[in-house]
């Protein structure tokens, strides 16, 4: 499996449909909040630095679960 870049990332959360609340209102998709949006594009940030040559060695460690680059 490849690390995921910030779309697939992004992606995959707007597939989930949390039972979460903010401000005791029910959260219809977290992508979309523009509150959780901040955290959002600061974890898709590290996707991209792994998928980028020059932050790779960086941004990814090899598991010892899987012998595979992650993230």
């Amino acid at each position: 499996m490849s690390i995921a870049t910030k779309e697939e990332y992004i992606a995959r959360l707007r597939k989930q449909k949390p039972n979460a609340y903010m401000a005791g209102e029910k959260l219809e998709s977290s992508v979309d909040n523009r509150h959780i949006q901040v955290g959002i594009n600061a974890i898709g940030t590290t996707f991209d630095s792994a998928s980028d040559p020059k932050y790779r060695d960086l941004a990814t460690v090899t598991s010892p679960l899987i012998n595979e680059k992650i993230s």
